[in-house]
């Protein structure tokens, strides 16, 4: 027993020597982009349409719905898929709020991860791309490029004790730092003025991703005015049937006196 103890004590020292020099941040964003790659994966979209609440959910206008994964999908659909401004909650929790393309999230938009995770920017083909911020629920922050669900391109890493890995990104992983953060003049340094332009390309499409139209009212007077013309269309439908009645009245026999 004592030796057991003794050669997973030198596995575990020689863990730790490995992980002595290395920078604890690098240890921090490689743990984090990880998160990053799950928390991104495109929504379990089905190819089929959601279960219906109502009869008109095909048609190009906010409608409502439910998938059989148990997500629920409220706004605009078109040819049996979302495709417009929409908001997806998916049964964990998480949710989608922002624009959608041919059933996928396309545009700009908020994402609100079930592990606490926010991300608000650009989307394209159900990814994070473009610009955009990610958020985690551990205080870190990320803002800048994006590129098919991963950090590539321009962008800045704040902590939460405020500070910051800025340059450029390939794959998820700091390649490059900018002027910032070394010293100036190197050969291999980023401006950082740009990385403060990408930042703030990212910040406004943040905004903008948050300036999505609402659509829970767009499909609540949708509703209503489906149900109002559906009422008005049976209404008409039984006067017109009674109109083809014949008078009973007509048919009576005459009295003869």
């Amino acid at each position: 027993m004592k030796e057991g103890r003794k050669e997973g004590g030198g596995e575990n020292q020689r863990e730790d020597r490995e992980q002595e020099g290395k920078d604890p941040k690098k240890l921090v964003l490689k743990s984090e982009e990880k998160s990053v790659e799950k928390a991104a994966a495109p929504l379990p979209l089905p190819s089929s349409p959601p279960t219906i609440w109502d009869t008109w959910d095909y048609h190009p206008t906010p409608t409502r719905g439910r998938f059989y994964t148990g997500d629920v999908y409220s706004g605009e659909w078109s040819n049996g898929q979302s495709h417009g401004y929409g908001v997806h909650t998916c049964e964990d929790g998480s949710r989608y709020i922002g624009e959608f393309k041919r059933g996928v999230k396309h545009g700009l938009g908020h994402y609100h991860f079930r592990n606490g995770d926010t991300y608000a920017g650009e989307y394209f083909a159900d990814r994070m791309h473009g610009f955009g911020v990610y958020s985690f629920a551990n205080g870190h922050r990320y803002e800048g490029a994006w590129h098919e669900g991963r950090r590539q391109g321009l962008g800045m890493y704040t902590f939460r004790n405020g500070e910051t890995q800025a340059g450029h990104w390939q794959n998820g992983v700091l390649d490059t730092l900018s002027t910032q953060n070394i010293v100036p003049g190197s050969a291999i340094a980023v401006n950082h003025s740009k990385v403060l332009n990408a930042v703030q390309e990212a910040r406004r499409a943040t905004e903008k991703a948050y300036d999505v139209p609402r659509v829970d009212d767009k499909v609540n007077r949708a509703v209503a005015a489906a149900n109002k013309a559906a009422n008005a269309a049976r209404v008409a439908a039984v006067k017109a049937a009674q109109k083809r009645i014949p008078n009973n009245n007509d048919d009576l026999p005459l009295s003869i006196v």
